[in-house]
Order: structure tokens, then C-alpha cells, then sequence
């Protein structure tokens, strides 16, 4: 089986420490912080899912596809709309 597990992302160097949802605080020049402030909303990072997900269609890939957020910064409901958007392209 096979299994992607997609992000939209923007290199972002962190100007603080990055402090998570569920209180967790990473330190502003760890890895896991420059990860964190990476990550963005789906669409507002530097990812082209709609062009990624028609290059899996063309090449008859049948695996699971996972697009995964570990936290909104626009919140929940805008990031399910933008997933929705990109999914329709990929039919």
C-alpha cells in the first residue's frame, strides 16, 4: 500500500518561540519551531496541490493521500473549505 502525507508549507524562519495550540512552546531556534512556522492553512504556503494532485491522476497513482494539518492559523472551517477546493480539481 502506498501512503502520502501532504502539508502546504513556506520556509519561514521563526521570530519567537512557537507555542501550539495545546500549550506546548518550541524554542525559537529549534528545528521543530522552523517546522512549526512552516507549516501554513492549505493554499497559503508555496505547495501546488491542484498541479501535484493532476500529476498523481496522470500517473494512475491508487494510494491513500493523507493532507494533513497539525494546526490552523485561520481555523478549522477555512482549511476544510480549501481541502474541499483542491480535492474537486483532483477528480
Amino acid at each position: 500500500d502506498r501512503c502520502m502525507d501532504d502539508k502546504d508549507a513556506c520556509w519561514t524562519t521563526p521570530t519567537a518561540g512557537s507555542v501550539l495550540p495545546n500549550g506546548k512552546v518550541y524554542k525559537q531556534d529549534s528545528p521543530a519551531a522552523k517546522f512549526v512556522e512552516s507549516v501554513y492553512d492549505l493554499r497559503d504556503g508555496e505547495v501546488d496541490f491542484v498541479r501535484c494532485y493532476r500529476s498523481l491522476k496522470e500517473s494512475n497513482y491508487k494510494g491513500w493521500n493523507c493532507v494533513d494539518l497539525d494546526h490552523t492559523r485561520k481555523g478549522p472551517r477555512l482549511s476544510y473549505e480549501h481541502c474541499k477546493r483542491i480535492s474537486l480539481a483532483y477528480e
